[in-house]
């Protein structure tokens, strides 16, 4: 077991050899392609013989998996497992909307609300999640960080340190969000949606296991609206919207000479932000 650069170093360093290989499995191919790896999947899949077993999972089939199938796998098998909820019932999924200069004032408000036992934010960038976890230890919150940025040595030490309880608030980017085996998550905050709806399935994911019950809160701003809506759609299920006081967050100015009243949460299509219905002017 071992990630596709880690092999092919240890291949051609002649410290591994897979041409005796009877199976080969490739977790989340997608993922590999969406990191770089396509040359390295490529290498990887003509080092083994010809007639081994070979495996592929995906959570998306696009174009770029099609093309793998037919360039490597050949004659083969599909199996499609298809849910009607790609996330738990075990999960409450709400988000809150709020202007983007205001999400780490309101971070802190909701870790102090939540209190969370162990929780992880999500952060898109390397450097926001340096900015994040330093203005909550600034403000007194007990919170670590992970990144690619970190070496591998730093990284297991962090996460040995908030398995042990250590400290309550891990900040991480999306290197956590897959693969990441740690019991007992009360809480995922997303700090910023990820950027694709596949992702959040996989942040989401590190709550509510083995029948536990967990919390998934997202800060959504203006401009996260057809992400939600792409979101929702994937998992087949609108998540709540809710309002955190002092952070509410006004409609665009309308730029029409008249408008409609913005639908009420209950009443808007799933997805849907807030100002969706604002009727703008004709030029």
């Amino acid at each position: 077991m071992g990630t596709p650069g880690r092999l092919l170093d240890l291949i051609g360093r002649g410290y591994l050899d897979l041409s005796s290989l009877d199976a080969m499995v490739l977790d989340e191919v997608d993922r590999m392609y969406d990191l770089g790896f396509r040359e390295d999947v490529d290498k990887l899949l003509m080092a083994g013989k010809a007639r081994q077993q070979t495996v592929l999972t995906s959570a998306t089939l696009n174009d770029d998996v099609e093309d793998l199938i037919a360039k490597h796998v050949g004659d083969h098998e599909r199996i499609l497992i298809e849910s009607r909820s790609l996330t738990v019932d075990e999960v409450d999924q709400h988000f809150y909307y709020v202007d983007p200069r205001r999400k780490q004032d309101l971070l802190l408000e909701v870790a102090r609300e939540l209190n969370p036992t162990r929780g992880i934010v999500f952060v898109r960038t390397r450097f926001s999640v340096d900015r994040v976890t330093y203005q909550l230890q600034q403000r007194g919150i007990n919170a670590e960080l992970i990144h690619s940025g970190l070496a591998q040595r730093q990284r297991e030490r962090i996460l040995e340190r908030f398995k042990n309880g250590e400290f309550p608030l891990l900040i991480a980017t999306d290197v956590a969000s897959r693969g990441l085996d740690i019991e007992g998550i009360t809480h995922v905050i997303n700090f910023d949606l990820p950027q694709t709806p596949e992702d959040y399935v996989h942040r989401v994911g590190r709550t509510a296991r083995f029948g536990a019950r967990g919390t998934a809160v997202s800060f959504v701003t203006q401009d996260d609206g057809p992400l939600l809506t792409a979101i929702e759609k994937l998992i087949n299920k609108e998540i709540r919207q809710e309002s955190f006081p002092g952070f509410e967050a006004a409609p665009p100015v309308a730029t029409g000479p008249t408008e409609a009243a913005a639908p009420k949460a209950a009443d808007r299509p799933v997805g849907l932000p807030p100002w969706a219905n604002v009727k703008r002017r004709r030029r």
